[in-house]
């Protein structure tokens, strides 16, 4: 079971930021603790995005072309494939040069290219 640290917090009253002394409360208390997962971010090159304005893709049914204002002074062109997407919406945005784990390991490199 996987439970995480702000949870805990609610429960122990006396909850230390110190995870080895957490870890050793919670082995005395018999509960085996398998390994502790730190939270972090996939690269710090993605932040948070506000989609402006969503277009059909020009060359594809199933892709838009979002405009996306993600903190720098001029909006972004990215291709979408999500159904779901729609204007307003707060997203993670990976920008040119951030660097992505994918599930089977393989490392994808954001890069800014021309839309077809």
């Amino acid at each position: 079971m996987k439970i995480s640290v702000i949870w805990l917090k609610d429960f122990l009253p006396s909850f230390s930021p110190d995870i080895p002394a957490l870890v050793e409360k919670l082995t005395f208390l018999g509960l085996e603790v398998e390994e502790v997962l730190a939270m972090q971010l996939p690269d710090e090159l993605v932040v948070a995005g506000r989609i402006e304005d969503v277009l059909p893709h020009p060359d594809a049914d199933r892709l838009t072309v979002c405009k996306v204002a993600a903190g720098g002074l001029e909006l972004l062109q990215i291709v979408c494939g999500a159904p779901y997407v729609r204007q307003g919406m707060i997203v993670p945005v990976a920008t040119v040069g951030a660097m992505l784990r994918l599930p089977d390991g393989e490392v994808l490199a954001i890069r800014k290219s021309k839309i077809r």
